[in-house]
């Protein structure tokens, strides 16, 4: 008797890469659909999303110059060519699959609709659906969120390189430990902040339609993480170090400390669309203020020219944009009711003399700004303060 009747599977387009550096590798392929088949033998209904990683993923294209949105449907062409590889693999094993598309290409594939999708998993076929959500600034990750809500599927999961969630990068720390759950609002910070295994949207859409997730290994059939609800699990003090790379500090020196600075400040920021992350005001003297902000780096040119075309409107003396920091933090349901928890965090960084330059909190995350260069050995420091100590 299967565990769920009905599933989404999510597959990672650089999965199918196998060893290579691009493209597609026909023996990863090929032992997907074996699999893929026997699961569907033993009765249960399967949908599957796959992304474009392997072939090209729009973010990519944007550091490359192209537009954002023609760089998205770029990817999500990019998500129909791997699909259709997995049903030609699929119908070499003997199995029935079917590629339907988030945007009308046929006679390539159906459009998507859940009506069908339903139909033909009742059938015994396999659905894979191809284009990710149909719209640009969404991810593959959320797109199988979405889908996964659609058809009702008992539980999403989510393949990857990895075989679960782990309490930082096993790349970074070797001796990282991987967690047989975490809560969907850990995952959701740990998402926030730099852990590349989900994408934040893709969590925040499971928790909120009560869809069971699991990270899983995409290569070996080991058990995963699953994130579920919090209220009946042990709150343990940390679940995971996470860094972020992509980050750049904003300095705006000498403002007017009057009532409407900040105000203008970040409102300019709204307009413009820039994402703002650690907020540091600094203590008014003479009149004056400083402000500092965090950012992703990708945006630190724009940010610049924004602030300095704004410069009288503002009122600054000077700006200053570092891009040569990291973000790293620490999440725990259990901080919520535990103290001490920052300074075991800070005697880390001080031990390894790392200096901090930003801190932010909230109720199960701490965050701290550092100098980039040190940011893997922060990792490390506060790992082993935290999980081996």
């Amino acid at each position: 008797m299967p565990v769920y009747k009905r599933i989404l599977l999510k597959l990672s387009g650089e999965s199918l890469m196998g060893a290579q550096k691009y493209g597609l590798d026909t023996a990863v392929l090929n032992s997907y659909a074996t699999q893929i088949k026997a699961v569907v033998d033993s009765g249960v209904q399967v949908g599957i999303v796959i992304g474009g990683g392997n072939i090209f993923r729009g973010l990519s294209g944007v550091k490359k110059g192209f537009d954002r949105v023609k760089g998205d449907q770029m990817g999500m062409l990019a998500t129909v060519i791997n699909s259709l590889a997995l049903q030609t693999a699929l119908e070499g094993e003997g199995a029935k699959a079917k590629v339907l598309t988030s945007i009308r290409m046929e006679p390539i594939g159906e459009l998507y609709s859940k009506a069908k999708a339903l139909e033909l998993m009742a059938g015994g076929c396999v659905v894979i659906i191809a284009g990710g959500t149909g719209n640009p600034y969404f991810t593959t990750d959320t797109a199988s969120a979405l889908r996964g809500v659609e058809i009702e599927a008992e539980v999403l999961l989510k393949g990857t390189r990895v075989d679960g969630v782990y309490t930082a990068d096993p790349r970074i720390v070797k001796d990282a430990k991987k967690l047989d759950a975490i809560t969907y609002d850990e995952m959701l910070e740990l998402a926030s902040l730099g852990a590349q295994v989900l994408h934040n949207r893709s969590v925040e859409m499971a928790k909120k339609y009560n869809v069971d997730l699991e990270v899983v290994s995409s290569f070996t059939r080991n058990p995963g993480t699953k994130v579920k609800e919090g209220s009946n699990m042990e709150k343990l003090l940390v679940s995971g170090v996470a860094r972020d790379n992509n980050c750049a500090r904003v300095a705006i020196i000498n403002l007017d400390d009057t009532p409407g600075t900040a105000f203008k400040v970040f409102s300019l920021m709204a307009k413009h669309n820039v994402n703002i992350d650690i907020i540091l005001q600094s203590v008014g003297r003479d009149n004056k203020k400083s402000i500092s902000f965090t950012i992703r780096q990708d945006d630190a040119e724009r940010v610049e020219k924004i602030l300095r075309d704004a410069k009288e409107m503002l009122g600054y003396e000077d700006i200053s944009i570092n891009t040569k920091v990291a973000k790293v933090s620490i999440v725990g349901a259990g901080m919520a009711s535990a103290t001490g928890v920052a300074s075991k965090m800070f005697e880390a960084l001080a031990s390894a003399g790392i200096n901090i330059r930003m801190i932010s909190t909230s109720e199960i995350k701490i965050s701290v700004l550092i100098n980039e260069e040190d940011s893997e050995k922060a990792v490390k420091a506060i790992h082993e303060e935290f999980f081996n100590a």
